[in-house]
Order: structure tokens, then C-alpha cells, then sequence
């Protein structure tokens, strides 16, 4: 399968339009806030509970707007940082999406605040979907690209790389759990809508990616 070559550059400057569409203030009068924020908490214990409603209102807003299914925002999140806020990996990944203060900066977001890194987090996520829409599985393919870069992904023709299987098969089982323990008001899949070309802005497209975004593609590790 012949996938088009984009730069991380590109990616994050078509994440970055998505974030900068979104409201300043998210929020939502979804019925389901109340049992996400309760799902947070039996995931990070720490949470206040104003807290947990903050981010609750904000994944399932970014959710709505980007026609992610909030369940894979979640179960992404879970695995980066545990709904910590504070999380800060040996790489300097920091917040709950585990953005790199570089990728923050592009994205124009504060890492260290909830609800900006889950505009961010999703904004590249959904970026990613887009990107990997014509892949065999684009929800794998889109996941590893988050953990390793998306370079890698392409290079292996947009299959999941080994380096990444075990975070994808770990965000896919959390994916499954969020689906059994919070409500839902959509079917399966795993988004309400696979972005499509027509639906979406198109990602930029480019060549080899520089040195730069050689040293950074990594980063996505996690913690």
C-alpha cells in the first residue's frame, strides 16, 4: 500500500489548525459527563472531583468536535499518563497526553493545563486518523503513529511496527474496558465518523522528514 509522505512538521501544522478552530472555553452539556468523571477517578485516585468534571466536559467536547469516539480519547490518555496531570516522562513528555514541550509549543497549547493538553492530544490524534484513513486499520495505525511517529508507521506501510504492538494492543484493551464501564450513545466502531478526505482538511503533504524531526518522531513513547 502506498501511503503519502508527510512531514511531523506537517502534522502538527494541521493539528495545530484543529486546535486553533476549537472554543477557548470547551464544554458540553452531554448527559455522560458525570460517569466519564467517574471513570477518571477510579483511574487516578488523586483527581478532585472538579477536576474530573473538567476533564470529562473537555475530552467529550474535543471528542464531539473532531467525531472521535471519546472512549479511545480516554483509554489513550489512560495509558499515557494515568489522568495525571502532573506526569512528566524520562523524555519530558508532560501532561496528560505526554506532549513534548516542543509539540505543545507547535500546537500552541500549555502542557501542563488539562484541558489545552486534551485539545492538543486529541487535535493530534485525530490528525493521525486522518492521515492513516486509507491504512489497513487506521485506529492501530493512527495509535502507533502516536506512540513512535508517524515516519515509522509509514515506513512500514502503515502497519503497527513491532516497536510499537504492545502500546497498541494496551491502549486497544483500555479502549475496551472505558466501552464496558461508561455509557455510550453511538454504536461501534471506534469513531463515530472515520475521517475522510472530503469530511476533513487535508494533512499536508511533504518529503523525507529533516534531522529535526528525525530526533523527535520518538517521542511519542509514552511515559
Amino acid at each position: 500500500m502506498s501511503l503519502p509522505s508527510v512531514t511531523l512538521r506537517g502534522m502538527l501544522a494541521f493539528a495545530l489548525a484543529l486546535v486553533l478552530l476549537a472554543p477557548a472555553s470547551a464544554g458540553t452539556n452531554d448527559a455522560r459527563v458525570p460517569s466519564y468523571a467517574a471513570f477518571l477517578r477510579t483511574i487516578n485516585h488523586q483527581l478532585a472531583v472538579w477536576q474530573s468534571l473538567l476533564y470529562a466536559r473537555s475530552l467529550l467536547e474535543d471528542a464531539r468536535r473532531l467525531r472521535l469516539d471519546p472512549a479511545l480519547l480516554t483509554a489513550l490518555v489512560t495509558v499515557e499518563s494515568g489522568w495525571n496531570p502532573s506526569a512528566r516522562s524520562v523524555h519530558g513528555a508532560r501532561g496528560l497526553g505526554q506532549l513534548m514541550p516542543f509539540t505543545a509549543a507547535r500546537l500552541r497549547v500549555d502542557p501542563l493545563s488539562g484541558r489545552d493538553n486534551l485539545r492538543g492530544t486529541s487535535a493530534y490524534l485525530h490528525a493521525l486518523l486522518v492521515d492513516f484513513r486509507n491504512a489497513r486499520d487506521p485506529i492501530r495505525a493512527a495509535l502507533a503513529g502516536y506512540n513512535i511517529g508517524p515516519l515509522y508507521v509509514k515506513e512500514a506501510a502503515g502497519h503497527v511496527p513491532a516497536a510499537a504492538r504492545g502500546y497498541v494492543a494496551l491502549v486497544m484493551h483500555e479502549y475496551r474496558h472505558v466501552r464496558a464501564h461508561v455509557p455510550r450513545t453511538v454504536p461501534p466502531p471506534a469513531l463515530l465518523e472515520l475521517p475522510s478526505a472530503e469530511a476533513s482538511p487535508r494533512s499536508p503533504t511533504g518529503g523525507d522528514v529533516g534531522a529535526f524531526e528525525r530526533r523527535n518522531a520518538t517521542y511519542w513513547g509514552g511515559l
